[in-house]
């Protein structure tokens, strides 16, 4: 809450910036409309933000009898970041503006290779496509376990040449910018919340080449005193015997991750498959029993979330759950079967776009555009 009057500025800043990147471009009623704030004080936060470099004005069409068209206000078209998303066997470079990604999209796609030197050389053969335009900070998305104080990758199961604070001081020297470094769950939830049509309390899942999580409450993430949150995919389950690349065994995320899921169905088939043929294959007709026992099991885990901080909203993103729409309706019946909620309330479970880029947007915000007072950006 803020309570201070720079703390009130900061706030009404980055409600105002919030909005418009949901939308634009907007004229100062409108803006005052979207975010319940004053015109008076839309007024004077739009012209700070402008100083800042933050927006651009322009001026509206003008609408007969009614004298000069009003000026129309969206966030910064200049492209002020580097954004990387590392994945664990793609990894994306694009140039970002506060508006998104640059029109024509310049954007790079990585084959993850199997170390940091090979990974930093292709990023490097990326910059000439990624535009000539000087960078304010290089904003990664990484998975595993973050120090983002730091920045450091404390663990990554599937990417362990990536671990320590070489790597991402590295790619901040690349382009000779700071690092704005965000665990990709929480960067996941941080661009739902962006998007304005967040409830205020949520377990966020994603369901993609691992099994990750990230809780809000209030509309803030939930953290702890450690670095390590949300890796609810390397909770083990019982039958399990897969080897996760953690180490252990059992990891639900080697059954509900991309991996985990063809390798099931290529069980299922008894022959090679492809991503392909597992789209085709739930195309039509119920959900094999495979997947369902792997639901099942998801569920077990997810309502074990569910009980312990009391939350009824989860929101599931990933092309794990992108693959028929039966299958998070699905896991919504496996969560009320299995969470005590469930047997006297109601769990919401939805899909949601995977909105990765404007959570780092929203993180860069935050921690290098307009920090918080005595907060050094970094």
């Amino acid at each position: 809450m803020y309570v201070q009057p720079a703390d009130l500025r900061l706030g009404n800043a980055r409600r105002v910036l919030a909005a418009l990147q949901r939308a634009w471009p907007c004229t100062r009623p409108e803006l005052a409309r979207r975010t319940g704030l004053s015109t008076m004080t839309v007024g004077k936060v739009a012209e700070q933000l402008l100083e800042l470099g933050l927006l651009d004005e322009a001026p509206g069409e003008p609408v007969p009898g009614l004298g000069r068209p009003p000026r129309q206000l969206s966030p910064s078209a200049r492209l002020r970041f580097v954004a990387i998303e590392l994945g664990v066997h793609t990894s994306t470079v694009c140039r970002l503006g506060l508006a998104g990604e640059a029109v024509p999209p310049r954007r790079v796609s990585i084959a993850m290779p199997g170390s940091a030197a090979e990974f930093l050389a292709s990023v490097g053969a990326a910059r000439t496509a990624l535009g000539p335009e000087p960078v304010e900070a290089v904003l990664i998305s990484v998975p595993g376990v973050l120090d983002s104080g730091g920045p450091s990758i404390v663990y990554s199961p599937n990417l362990h040449w990536s671990e320590g604070s070489g790597l991402l001081r590295a790619l901040g020297a690349a382009f000779g910018a700071p690092v704005c470094a965000v665990q990709e769950a929480q960067a996941l939830a941080l661009g739902h919340l962006a998007a304005g049509t967040a409830p205020e309390h949520f377990l966020m899942v994603d369901f993609g080449d691992g099994v990750g999580s990230s809780v809000v409450t209030s509309g803030k993430l939930l953290g702890g005193p450690l670095p390590l949150s949300g890796e609810i995919g390397h909770t083990p389950v019982p039958g399990n015997l897969r080897r996760c690349g953690c180490g252990a065994i059992g990891c639900i995320e080697t059954l509900a991750g991309c991996a985990g899921l063809l390798a099931s169905h290529r069980e299922a088939c008894g022959r090679d498959v492809t991503w392909a043929d597992l789209q085709r294959s739930l195309a039509g007709g119920e959900l094999p029993d495979w997947l369902l026992r792997t639901l099942d099991a998801l569920a077990m885990v997810l309502a074990g979330a569910l009980n312990l901080l009391g939350l009824r909203e989860v929101v599931v993103v990933g092309a794990g759950a992108e693959l028929s729409p039966r299958i998070v309706p699905q896991l919504r019946e496996r969560l009320m079967a299995h969470s005590l909620l469930g047997r006297f309330g109601e769990i919401e479970c939805r899909l949601a776009p995977a909105r990765r880029q404007l959570g780092l947007l929203a993180a860069a915000v935050d921690r290098r555009l307009l920090p918080e007072p005595g907060r050094v950006a970094r």
